[in-house]
């Protein structure tokens, strides 16, 4: 968000980079092409490769890597999944499963 970028151009050094691997929208707004504090702010999309991802799967299985579920929810309640990551009501990570209703519930984990 535009506030996002405001926040971090507080904490950047002058002429600071700032990348983000989400919001690709927000940097093709006029109010994103404004300077911050001479920063430079831009958006990769990462990608992700099948071995990618089994060496992630391994790393959590083994304990190597923590990941902090928030909910589960199934697809159907993306929509307000989505609404409460960005008002800031998540702390961790919301899995999206073909699953019945409230599988775990808000903030409940898996």
């Amino acid at each position: 968000s535009i506030a996002e970028m405001d926040r971090a151009a507080v904490a950047l050094r002058r002429g600071g980079q700032y990348v983000s691997t989400s919001n690709f929208g927000i940097f093709e707004t006029s109010a994103a092409s404004v300077p911050r504090q001479g920063c430079e702010f831009k958006a990769i999309v990462p990608t992700v490769s099948a071995e990618d991802l089994d060496i992630l799967v391994n790393m959590v299985s083994v304990g190597k890597l923590n990941v902090n579920i928030d909910q589960v929810v199934p697809f159907t309640e993306a929509r307000h999944a989505l609404h409460e990551c960005v008002v800031g009501q998540c702390r961790g990570k919301v899995v999206l499963c073909h699953c019945g209703a409230g599988a775990s519930g808000a903030h409940g984990g898996a």
